[in-house]
């Protein structure tokens, strides 16, 4: 509601409380204008507000990560407001070391008050402030070691070297208090311990700067170094032992030499946070370390602080915002600015005793509780907002179904979840049924390309979840149906089927008449060996024939030959017993020549020429037909 040109302001009904929101000019993500003109709460619970300025959004859970602005922050240098360490006491007062000044933020009050030490000068430069048990306050500063007590306002100055003020072991950087009570101070590139019971100081020279130190529950000092690896000493007898990376056997080794943090879980592990080689788990026991990188779900490979809060789950403060690591199933929940962090980069992180955490940045610091970080509950509705074919936008004429030409096979879609609370966190999924059998998880990409598809029908599910990884498993879908060319159509395979039907038709006839042809020449090849086997079965008759046909022709023929020498024999007995001896004589030819047909069709018969009297031959047959045309009364000569 408009509060008359001065904000807005918010009215629970049951508990009665307000909460006014009004335009802060140093706040960047406070209300851009008192002149309110309207306000629009959506399904998610976001509150939009058009005001002189433009439209600004109130999100109910972006205020994960409350900031607190100190009054440095109004000042125009930023360096002021560089806070460099941040603690609280037992009273719940939040300690902030700001470029060498420090401020009080009273959380119940809501005041921050500056803060300076009784009787000593303006220019002290403060860099850590640590409670002791006591509830005395260790100051590290450019003057040495101070302790002072707040309840009386009392102060005592601790130098390692009084007689040269400007050394650099009288300007301790960071405090931490051991399990023997003693005070340990980190100095660049040396370690002191000042035994508060004794007043003296013990000095361990490291080389290389100091980036953190750690004392494990088995009396350890862990020590975090700029680009020499990860040192262990044993303050009993002052021996160091170095952990590095191996070029050579990477595996089981620390990732990176620049070790930015360290911390202790329950079992005993150390937990090292790099610059560029990720988180580091190492177990003192066997040696070994394992790595967890970007791949593994990490916003990144910097880390610069490592803490755990109550339930055992891992902060890490890393150079693209926090990580939230489960130890035991090893996976990340990320926050950045999107959730509401001030800052990516964060120069300081610790727990209050309440099991808060507290980030310090540039220009404010943060309190969070990890057990009460608002959930996103809401389920967000996806939709299709786009559609490119061959790479250019093209419209969708319905919703539900999309039919495309053969030639249209790539093309991609482009989907939102319509959640605003945190948008560039929204993750998606989708598959295309008929080509893909699992969801392709696309992280926050909001398109989905596919190339070359087959002609046929495919369905488009996408399902999204919102930035707290709440998913709509619902999602939304569409048909695709890519049409087949003309060559593939329904029609054109009927075509083809009737075309194989008739080449078949076709075929068998051919074949049908190959196989009675063949048949036919198998019967005439049978045939033919029938008549070959006839025929030379009739040559062989007629070659017995012959033979017995010529040996009683020989046997006349002899008898004849007898007669005619007879010289009793009558005159016209002779000329009978010449015509029968011309006659049996031209009966043995004839025999003979089918004794030589036989021998022709054995293959056994030559051509043998020779001369001979054609007219003596002619005389000789035409001979043989005298009686014959005389008996029938014929004048039968030859001339």
């Amino acid at each position: 509601m408009d509060w008359n040109g001065r904000g807005l302001r918010q009215y629970n009904p049951r508990s009665g409380q307000q909460t006014a929101y009004v335009h802060d000019p140093f706040n960047p993500d406070g209300l851009s204008s008192n002149e309110i003109f309207s306000i629009y709460q959506d399904r998610a619970g976001i509150v939009w507000v058009g005001t002189a300025r433009g439209l600004d959004k109130l999100d109910p859970v972006s205020n994960r990560f409350p900031a607190f602005h100190l009054p440095a922050a109004r000042q125009a240098s930023s360096t002021d407001n560089l806070i460099a360490r941040i603690r609280e006491d037992a009273g719940g007062v939040i300690w902030i070391c700001i470029q060498g000044k420090v401020w009080q933020y009273h959380r119940k009050s809501g005041r921050y008050l500056p803060f300076q030490l009784p009787r000593f000068p303006q220019d002290l430069y403060v860099d850590d402030v640590l409670e002791a048990p006591s509830g005395r306050q260790w100051l590290a500063t450019s003057r040495g070691l101070i302790h002072f007590d707040p309840s009386t306002g009392q102060s005592r100055q601790y130098l390692p070297r009084p007689e040269e003020p400007s050394h650099p072991r009288n300007h301790p950087r960071k405090l931490f208090l051991d399990q023997q009570g003693n005070l340990w101070m980190e100095n660049g590139d040396e370690m002191g311990r000042f035994n508060p019971q004794t007043g003296t100081f013990i000095f361990y020279a490291v080389d290389s700067n100091i980036n953190d130190v750690q004392e494990s529950t088995s009396g350890y000092l862990w020590v975090a170094t700029n680009g020499k690896g990860l040192l262990r000493l044993d303050p009993t007898w002052g021996k160091w032992i170095r952990y590095l990376p191996s070029v050579k056997r990477p595996t089981g080794k620390l990732s990176n030499a620049d070790v930015r943090a360290i911390h202790e879980d329950q079992q005993g592990n150390l937990w090292l946070g790099t610059f560029g080689g990720g988180l580091n788990q190492f177990n003192p026991t066997t040696g070994q370390f394992t790595v967890f990188t970007e791949a593994d779900g990490l916003p990144s490979n910097i880390i610069h602080h490592v803490i755990a809060d109550n339930r055992g789950y891992l902060w890490l403060n890393t150079e693209k915002g926090l990580c939230q690591f489960n130890l035991r199933t090893h996976t990340c929940r990320n926050y950045d600015t999107y959730d509401g962090l001030a800052s990516e980069v964060n120069y300081c992180m610790t727990t209050t005793h309440r099991g808060e955490i507290l980030l310090s940045g540039e220009r404010s610091f943060t309190i969070f509780h990890p057990d009460h970080i608002p959930l996103n509950a809401y389920v967000p509705p996806v939709v299709i907002t786009g559609f490119e074919r061959a790479g250019k936008p093209a419209e969708l004429e319905s919703d539900s179904l999309l039919e495309l030409p053969y030639q249209d096979n790539t093309f991609a879609f482009e989907f939102a979840a319509l959640s605003y609370s945190n948008a560039p966190k929204n993750q998606y999924a989708y598959r295309l049924k008929g080509l893909d059998q699992d969801w392709v998880y696309s992280g926050s990409r909001r398109f989905a390309s596919f190339t070359h598809l087959a002609p046929g029908r495919y369905v488009f599910q996408v399902k999204a979840a919102n930035n707290d990884g709440v998913w709509n498993e619902k999602g939304t879908s569409m048909t695709v149906v890519i049409h087949p060319p003309w060559w593939r159509t329904t029609w054109a395979y009927a075509f083809y089927g009737l075309l194989t039907v008739i080449s078949l038709l076709l075929a068998r006839r051919e074949v049908v008449k190959r196989e009675r042809l063949r048949a036919d020449l198998h019967i005439k090849q049978v045939e033919s060996t029938k008549w070959q086997e006839l025929d030379a079965l009739k040559s062989r008759f007629f070659a017995n024939i012959s033979h017995e046909f010529r040996t009683p022709l020989t046997l006349i023929l002899g008898t004849l030959e007898e007669l005619l020498q007879d010289r009793r024999v009558p005159i016209h007995k002779q000329q009978q017993y010449h015509l029968l001896q011309r006659n049996a004589g031209r009966l043995l030819q004839l025999i003979n020549q089918l004794l030589d047909l036989s021998r022709l069709e054995a293959g056994g018969l030559q051509l043998a020429p020779q001369a001979g009297n054609l007219t003596g031959l002619l005389h000789s047959i035409a001979y043989s037909f005298t009686a014959l045309a005389e008996s029938r009364g014929i004048d039968y000569q030859m001339h």
